[in-house]
């Protein structure tokens, strides 16, 4: 699906949050290896998004986000050869568990050193896509709407098709208010049943971007905001 400025922005800022969830997602319901698949690719994508959208977040921003995915790539060097043997090899067990630690130590020194810098950058591309999205034209309309029997999800007027079981755990979020709502509790809203809700949540971030403005995602965790600025 082609997304216009506004939803590329807000995906580069979901990407640069995946980096730095990805230890918190690891042994959730993602083994670390998967967690630092995700955050491997999430590091790539970001990559390739950001070049087409510095002069949209200025170029000084632009350059320091590049830098610290560069640096960040490097961190994860060794560790993609050794995902790519284990995808392309038959191993034994005891390997696996090796690269199992090894996978959750590296994503988990990554987020600790990165983190901070991963978060700040996420605030201003975010910040840039709400200023280019503007006003809402009626400030007492919800910020996120669903309706899961047309299949639809807004935000901010801007209307997503997205699948039943994606719309129903958007009405979740939406009917709690702000709260909080456990994974194993999506996992009981219909069509989510043996659902991997890590894997669901990603697949919610990608058909509808500018919901990055307003979730937010602890371990296994999730949470509307009311409002952009974190309330």
């Amino acid at each position: 699906m082609k997304h216009d400025t506004h939803d590329s922005l807000c995906l580069l800022g979901t990407l640069l949050a995946r980096i730095y969830r990805s230890a918190g997602w690891s042994g959730a319901e993602q083994s670390p290896q998967e967690a630092a698949t995700e955050a491997i690719s999430s590091v790539e994508n970001a990559r390739k998004l950001i070049r087409g959208l510095g002069h949209e977040i200025g170029r000084n921003a632009a350059m320091k986000i590049l830098m610290v995915l560069n640096k960040i790539d490097k961190e994860f060097a060794y560790l993609k050869l050794e995902l790519t043997y284990i995808e392309e090899s038959q191993v034994l067990p005891e390997t696996m568990k090796r690269v199992d630690q090894h996978a959750e130590w590296k994503i988990n020194e990554v987020c600790e050193h990165f983190g901070e810098d991963l978060r700040l950058c996420e605030e201003h591309v975010l910040a840039v896509a709400q200023h280019r999205a503007g006003p809402p034209s009626d400030p007492g309309t919800p910020r996120v709407e669903v309706n899961p029997q047309s299949g639809k999800i807004a935000v901010e007027g801007r209307k997503y098709d997205a699948p039943d079981h994606l719309c129903q755990i958007v009405k979740a979020l939406v009917d709690a208010k702000g709260l909080n709502v456990a994974g194993a509790e999506i996992k009981k809203l219909p069509g989510c049943r043996g659902k991997n809700i890590c894997r669901e949540i990603r697949a919610l971030e990608d058909a509808v971007p500018p919901l990055a403005k307003y979730l937010t995602c602890d371990k296994n965790t999730y949470r509307l905001r009311e409002s952009v600025d974190g309330s």
